[in-house]
Formats: C-alpha cells, sequence, structure tokens
C-alpha cells in the first residue's frame, strides 16, 4: 500500500513537473539575472551601447556622435537604443540603468518567443521542446565558449541580455511563428494582413537593430515557408515583396546610413570577430551528444526543413570566414541555438514514447532531472534570494536597488563634465566615460563612420605611456582640446603625468580610483 501511494505521488510530481518545467527554469533564469543586474558587473559592448541611449535620451531627434566629440552617426542608434532611452527619458533612469532594467524585460521576450518558436514542431509540447532547448544553450559547451551576444551559455547569459542582439533574436522568434500561422490562400482577410503587418514591422526593427540576425530572420522566413504546401509561391512572393519594403523603409531610417554600414562601414568589425573561427571544436563539441536525438528529430517534415534551414546558415557562416568578412562568423550562434531546438525536439519524441509507454519511468526520470537541477543550481539560488531580499529590503527604503560595482567611481564626473566636454583618459576609462557625461578621443572597440579611430586610438595609447615625454603630451592636448582629464590612480604612469602637467591641469575632484583636472593650455 506505501509503494502504491509512493507511485501515485511520483507520478502526479512528474506530470506536474513535466508541464510546468519550462516556467520553473525561466523563473529561476530571471532570478539569477534579477541579481546579476542589481550588481551592476559591466563590461565589454554595455558602455558602448549605454552611451548611445544617454545621447538618445538627450537628444533623440538629432543626436551627436555618443562617444565622440563629432557630427558622426552611430551604428548602434537603432530602434532597440530608442525604445531603452525613452524608457530612460520618462524614468529618469540613468542610461546604465535603463539599459539593465531592459536586460531583464530581453530575456522574458526570448523565453516567451522561444516557446513560440519551438510549438511550430508541436503546438501542444512547445514549452517542453523549449526547456530542453534552453537547458542545451545554457551547458552544453566545451573550453571558453565565446563570450558575444547571441550565446546564451551559463557564463554569459547575464551580460548578453541587456543588448539588441537579444532584443532581436526574440522578436525574430516571435516573428517566425507568427508568419507561420497566415494562411496564405486567404491573403486579404483581416487577420492575415495584421499578421503580416506585425512580421513587416518586426523585420524593419530586427534589420535596424541589428543586421547580422536579420540574415537569421529572413533565412527563417524562407525555409518556414516550405512547410505550406499549398501555396508556397504566393507566399514566396509575398515574402519577397515583404522585405523589399522593408529594406526600402530602412534606408530611409535618420540616425545611420543603413545602406553604407551593409555596403561597407561595418568592414570595421570583421577583424574583431575572426575569434568566431577560431579553435571552434573545443568550444562546441558537447553538442556531440545530442546527436541520437537529431536522427530522432529527423522522422518529422518540418525537423527535415530546419535542417536544411541549418545547413544554408552553416554555408553562410563558412563564406564569411572565405571571404574574410569575419562579422558573418557570428552566424554560427543562431546554428547552434536551431540545432538545440532540433534535438529538443527529437528528445521529446523519446520522451512520448516513454510516457505513453512506461509512465511511471517516465515520471522517475522528469522528477530525477528536477532534483539534480535543484542540486546544481542550489548555490546560485541562494545568492540570488539573498540578493533578491536586499533589493526588496532597498526599495522599501527609498534606495536605488542598483550597486555600480565596476564604474562607481566614475558615476562623479556627471557633477562637472557636461555632454559636449571633451575628456581625454586612458582607452578603459574611456570606453566607460561617456556614460556618464563628456565626449572621449579614442574607443575600445572599432566605430563605423569614423574614418580616424585608429589615429585616435594611438594618440590615447601614447599619452598614457610612461615613454612619452612632456612636450609629445602637450602636442597630443592641443590637437584635440580636451577641457577634462581623468587619470585613473592605479596607473603607475598617472603620478608622473600628473606632475609632467601640473601647470597646465588643476584638481576638481577624486575618489579611491579617479582624479578628475580641468584642462588650462597656454594660448
Amino acid at each position: 500500500m506505501n509503494k502504491d501511494i509512493v507511485v501515485i505521488y511520483l507520478n502526479n510530481a512528474g506530470i506536474w513537473l513535466s508541464q510546468h518545467r519550462y516556467a520553473i527554469l525561466v523563473s529561476f533564469l530571471f532570478l539569477k539575472l534579477l541579481a546579476f543586474t542589481s550588481n551592476g558587473f559591466w563590461s565589454g559592448d554595455f558602455w558602448e551601447h549605454s552611451a548611445v541611449v544617454k545621447a538618445l535620451s538627450e537628444l533623440p531627434f538629432n543626436p551627436n556622435h555618443p562617444i565622440l566629440l563629432l557630427k558622426a552617426p552611430h551604428a548602434f542608434m537603432s530602434p532597440y537604443s530608442l525604445f531603452v532611452a525613452t524608457l530612460s527619458k520618462i524614468s529618469g533612469l540613468s542610461s546604465v540603468d535603463a539599459l539593465a532594467i531592459f536586460g531583464l524585460f530581453n530575456f522574458l521576450l526570448f523565453a516567451y518567443g522561444l516557446k513560440l518558436f519551438c510549438s511550430i514542431f508541436n503546438q501542444s509540447a512547445g514549452e517542453k521542446i523549449a526547456f530542453y532547448a534552453l537547458l542545451f544553450s545554457l551547458f552544453l559547451w566545451g573550453e571558453n565558449p565565446w563570450p558575444y551576444s547571441g550565446f546564451f551559455h551559463i557564463e554569459v547569459i547575464g551580460f548578453v541580455m541587456p543588448y539588441p542582439s537579444t532584443f532581436s533574436i526574440a522578436l525574430s522568434l516571435i516573428g517566425l511563428r507568427l508568419f507561420n500561422t497566415i494562411s496564405f490562400a486567404v491573403l486579404l482577410q483581416p487577420g492575415t494582413i495584421y499578421k503580416l503587418i506585425t512580421v513587416w514591422f518586426i523585420a524593419l526593427v530586427v534589420l535596424l537593430s541589428h543586421a547580422l540576425t536579420f540574415i537569421f530572420l529572413v533565412s527563417g522566413l524562407f525555409f518556414i515557408g516550405f512547410l505550406n504546401n499549398k501555396n508556397y509561391l504566393r507566399q514566396l512572393g509575398t515574402l519577397l515583396l515583404l522585405l523589399a519594403t522593408v529594406v526600402l523603409a530602412a534606408f530611409c531610417w535618420p540616425y545611420y546610413p543603413v545602406r553604407e554600414l551593409l555596403l561597407g562601414s561595418s568592414s570595421v568589425y570583421h577583424l574583431s570577430n575572426a575569434v568566431m573561427y577560431w579553435d571552434v571544436t573545443n568550444r562546441i563539441w558537447p553538442n556531440l551528444l545530442l546527436s541520437p536525438f537529431l536522427f530522432l528529430s529527423l522522422r518529422n517534415r518540418t525537423a527535415n526543413v530546419m535542417l536544411m534551414w541549418i545547413t544554408a546558415l552553416g554555408l553562410i557562416y563558412f563564406l564569411g570566414w572565405l571571404t574574410g568578412n569575419y562579422s558573418i562568423g557570428r552566424i554560427l550562434s543562431f546554428c547552434i541555438l536551431l540545432f538545440h531546438v532540433l534535438t529538443a525536439f527529437g528528445l521529446i519524441q523519446l520522451e512520448v514514447f516513454f510516457e505513453k509507454s512506461y509512465r511511471s519511468l517516465h515520471c522517475l526520470f522528469v522528477c530525477s532531472l528536477a532534483l539534480v537541477l535543484f542540486a546544481v543550481s542550489l548555490p546560485t539560488m541562494q545568492t540570488s534570494l539573498r540578493k533578491i531580499l536586499t533589493i526588496a529590503n532597498q526599495l522599501k527604503n527609498h534606495q536605488s536597488p542598483f550597486n555600480k560595482t565596476t564604474f562607481g567611481n566614475l558615476v562623479f564626473i556627471n557633477q562637472h563634465v557636461t555632454s559636449n566636454d571633451l575628456v581625454i583618459a586612458d582607452i578603459e576609462t574611456s570606453w566607460m566615460a561617456p556614460s556618464f557625461g563628456g565626449k572621449v578621443i579614442g574607443a575600445m572597440h572599432p566605430q563605423a563612420f569614423v574614418a580616424d579611430m585608429p589615429e585616435r586610438n594611438q594618440a590615447i595609447t601614447e599619452f598614457f605611456n610612461s615613454q612619452l615625454n612632456k612636450a609629445q603630451r602637450l602636442e597630443i592636448l592641443r590637437q584635440y582640446q580636451p577641457k577634462f582629464l581623468i587619470l585613473d590612480i592605479q596607473n603607475p604612469h598617472s603620478a608622473a603625468i600628473q606632475e609632467e602637467l601640473s601647470e597646465f591641469i588643476q584638481l576638481i575632484e577624486q575618489n579611491a580610483k579617479y582624479r578628475l583636472f580641468s584642462v588650462r593650455l597656454p594660448q
């Protein structure tokens, strides 16, 4: 009798976990991301996106370059950045905090989009497929997985959520599922027109926000069309018209020249993306473990179409290596995501078989998997819950829940430096400073539409190099005419630079990491 009761409880627990596992996984990750977001541990592209948001929130209709003191366009001034800038303007949040909050929204949008996309295989099994696909994307990586947007492994997921690529991927997944539901036999019905208009807007926002994701979206719309046997030519014609009007509309975007970016200016990003072709096997080899599930999935027509899609993206990836257009290598992230979805569908096929034939065994598997995941995530969960309790207490006491772990010592410059004041600082500090005040001379990452970036970065490198003498530093100051100087106290050359330029600079404020000086050069 006791054994029967245990079996009943096990079966009920297994059924409940099976039905709600995706929601549980998403909820756990959301809490983890909430805790991560509040720490303010930002790096990399985040600071460029944050500077863009700040520039758009201050001058939404006619912004200057967000990093350099130039009247030049910037490739990150996208609809996504406008959305975040609007949140910053309306709420009064800083660009850093507004971007961080949007990262949480992006995650929920991505989770929703992944569930919708996975339902293309099976309407009722969408959440189950999405559960395994997300789980694979979090953990199935080898050594040194790429810390780039578009990859969702557990080590980087918190960092990439605020990026426009994540927003664009989420929108693309939603748009692909929506396109799959359109009946092309009745194009002029209001419901069909509404869906087509929605897909059109999604495609436009994706193209302007992250052009590489647009390749993923367009290729997906094409291959999903193969799932419609009856009206394929009409569907293809409609798709071509839709995409042509999207591209024409994108050429009218006022914030940066889309045509110039697509046809040439994006080449500045190629070298920094060459890593997409380095040590690929060691980074992704654990995915070979999913091969049996791939073969299980291929009995399904939808899965075969998806495999054709992955193959096409793989050819585009190879073309990027062949031509030296290494930025195209980022397409690999979409190949891996689709592979995870495809193999997750194969695993669900196997699970359905066991659920029907060996119900108790299936429930035992689901409960065991839940226990393993719970055990693995327990330390993270405890840390996240403590952090969330701290956030709740801060909100209760009307305090900001956002910490400033990596940048707190730099925030003070906004009290002295206005948006159009030129600041000279080392390259790392220059990368963060525009999010708080002023413009800088050099940038850590390539800048499209700015031809003299190599000269600018060389000047910054030389200025903060110990081998440069006083006259040479003064020459750089005269060339760029900065109004302020920021010295990183922890830099071993800072004391010598300060002493050398003492007659031309005046200390305004300092803290544990930085000293801010005004610069007054002789006429």
